[in-house]
């Protein structure tokens, strides 16, 4: 059997990021892309959506803080 700790991080890596894309076609958002982030982890049925944030990069950080928060709840 696997230490806790080493499982914990096998669990932790299981979380998948990909990304919505925009489904703006012109005017005035042309140009800015806001897409929505989402998280899933198939294993403890969590899936989440971010689209806080213009940017990419910031709403991937947001939706990793996120489950890390929702992870920990759970590991307690």
């Amino acid at each position: 059997m696997k230490p806790l700790e080493e499982r914990i991080q096998e669990l932790k890596q299981q979380f998948q990021i990909s990304v919505e894309p925009h489904k703006y076609t012109g005017g005035q958002q042309c140009g800015i892309m806001p897409s929505t982030v989402i998280g899933k982890h198939e294993d403890l049925g969590i899936e989440i959506r971010i689209k806080a944030h213009r940017n990419n990069h910031k709403n991937r950080e947001l939706l990793q803080t996120v489950f890390d928060l929702i992870f920990d709840e759970l590991v307690k």
